[in-house]
This record gives C-alpha cells, structure tokens and sequence, in this order.
C-alpha cells in the first residue's frame, strides 16, 4: 500500500504548480524584451532556464505518479545545472546562498526519489521552489537597483 499524501504536501504541489507556470509566463515576457547583444545573453539564459523547468516538470510529474526514477532524474539534473557557469548570474553573498540552497534541496528531492519516499521529496520539491522563488526575487531586485 502506497502512503497516503499529506494535506501539505498536496498544497505544496499545487503551490508549485503554479509558480512554475507564473515564472514560466514571466520569464518569456522578459526575454522577448530584451534586444541585441543583451538578448542574446538573455536568450542563453532563457533557454538554459527552459531546461530548468523540463527537469522540474519532470519532477512534478514523477511526484504527481508516484515514479521515484523521473523525481530523481529532475533532481538530479537541477542540480548539475546549478554549478553551469551560465546559471552566476550574480557573484553576491545572497546569491551564492540562494545556489546552494537551491542545489541542497534539489539533491535530497534526487535522493528521496530514489528511495521512492515520496512525502520526503514532496517536502523537498517545495524547498526547491521556494529556493527557485526567492532566487529570482533576489536577481530581479539586484537587475532592478542597477538600472
């Protein structure tokens, strides 16, 4: 008998759901703004972060289906992608704090997928959204200062 999903792990899901279809809206709107040189570094970037959302759409679903293999894969690939030099975009203490958070959070949530202990890596897939929120909070303030 599978275990049953805790009311905050469910609410967790939903929640997460949703960020990444916002951030997914956003993070086009922004890119297509962008023009010349400063596009095409954005558009690197927009790309790279398009992959980042096919893992972490791998791992809602393999949490949504209970298959620890497609949690571990997005996991483990959101992880890796953390240490690209395409992912600094910013080289403050905060910054490199949210990273490694980030890249924690995204090895448990690995980890817990392995083990098919699927409440762990739901909580951990909140702690990675929460990481992936915050995060882009912080680069959109910092941008917004320097401008």
């Amino acid at each position: 008998m599978k275990p049953q999903w805790s009311l905050t792990a469910a609410v967790g899901l939903v929640l997460a759901a949703v960020s990444l279809a916002v951030f997914s809206q956003s993070h086009d709107q922004h890119a297509h703004a962008e023009q010349g040189k400063a596009g095409k570094v954005e558009n690197t970037l927009s790309t790279f972060m398009r992959k980042k959302l096919s893992a972490a759409s791998d791992v809602l679903e393999g949490l949504t289906t209970e298959d620890g293999a497609l949690i571990a894969k997005g996991g483990n690939a959101m992880a890796e992608m953390s240490r690209v030099e395409v992912w600094q975009v910013l080289t403050d203490k905060d910054y490199r704090n949210f990273s490694r958070d980030f890249r924690e959070a995204a090895k448990k949530l690995a980890e817990a997928g392995e083990k098919e202990d699927f409440d762990a890596a739901a909580l951990h897939w909140i702690k990675v959204t929460t990481a992936c929120i915050d995060c882009h909070k912080h680069v959109r303030q910092q941008r917004a200062a320097k401008k």
